[in-house]
């Protein structure tokens, strides 16, 4: 994990804490005003580098170095670590960064989901963040907040960032079809979902407060006869009662009563 701390107190002990601070400022990388005051660097300081052009304002409370442009993951790390605010990435952004590479791999223009289970406002220079991606904050407590520990964290970009677990990522997914995602699509990326955790999965669907989420998600693990689906307990998990509109105008899935895209049917005939 990268410390700031750290790398400020290696840094030459006859410059200021400024100077120092332009020592360690990596390219991209963003600090809040709150970090600033922490390091010791008052307002007047601040105000100075940022006259200077030695910082960048992105907004109230927040600069990077010189002219930089922010990089995505450490604006994270800036929102969790600096301003202890509880989002995590999540969805397909959580799936593709735990994918073949550990690095950011999004293109440019590309949406960049990030979630929480609480009501937020973020900081209008994260909100406005000028970097290769375009973050998208998702509220929802559909998953139980007291899951907070099966969010796990991961290197990007050199910066350690909290990610949803495959298993979370996924339900995070389905919990989008109709809103930002089409069924179609979840289903391919569902196909390659071969070796999830049994027993996250368990916890994850047990407390999963959204019914229509666990019938798409079970229906899935049938579809594509995934290996883990046998170590799932169904029996554990609340379906409820009655029909959920998944695809509109599709068929009805006698088991899981969804209704799914005729094609989907025919295929499974």
């Amino acid at each position: 994990m990268y410390a700031m701390e750290d790398k400020l107190n290696s840094a030459p002990k006859s410059a200021s804490a400024a100077q120092r601070l332009l020592l360690v400022l990596r390219t991209g990388e963003v600090v809040t005003a709150t970090r600033l005051r922490t390091l010791g660097i008052s307002e007047r300081v601040t105000h100075y580098l940022k006259k200077t052009g030695a910082i960048m304002s992105l907004g109230v409370g927040a600069y990077v170095r010189g002219q930089d442009k922010p990089s995505f993951a450490s604006a994270i790390f800036a929102l969790t670590e600096q301003l202890s605010m509880p989002v995590h990435i999540g969805g397909r952004t959580a799936l593709r960064l735990q994918g073949a590479s550990q690095y950011l791999t999004l293109g440019r223009g590309e949406m960049a989901w990030i979630f929480s289970s609480k009501k937020m406002k973020l900081p209008l220079w994260f909100v406005n963040l000028q970097s290769d991606v375009s973050p998208c904050l998702i509220q929802t407590h559909f998953l139980d907040s007291n899951l907070v520990g099966l969010i796990r964290t991961i290197e990007v970009d050199g910066f350690n960032v909290p990610v949803s677990p495959k298993e979370r990522a996924i339900l995070e997914m389905i919990y989008l079809i109709g809103k930002s995602h089409r069924f179609e699509e979840v289903d391919e990326l569902f196909e390659g979902l071969t070796s999830l955790n049994p027993s996250i999965l368990q916890e994850l669907l047990e407390k999963c407060q959204s019914v229509r989420v666990c019938r798409i998600f079970l229906y899935l693990a049938h579809k594509h006869k995934h290996p883990w689906l046998g170590a799932v307990d169904e029996s554990r998990i609340s379906l409820g009662s009655g029909k959920r509109v998944v695809v509109k105008n599709g068929r009805l899935d006698s088991k899981y009563l969804i209704t799914i895209s005729r094609e989907e049917v025919e295929s499974d005939a």
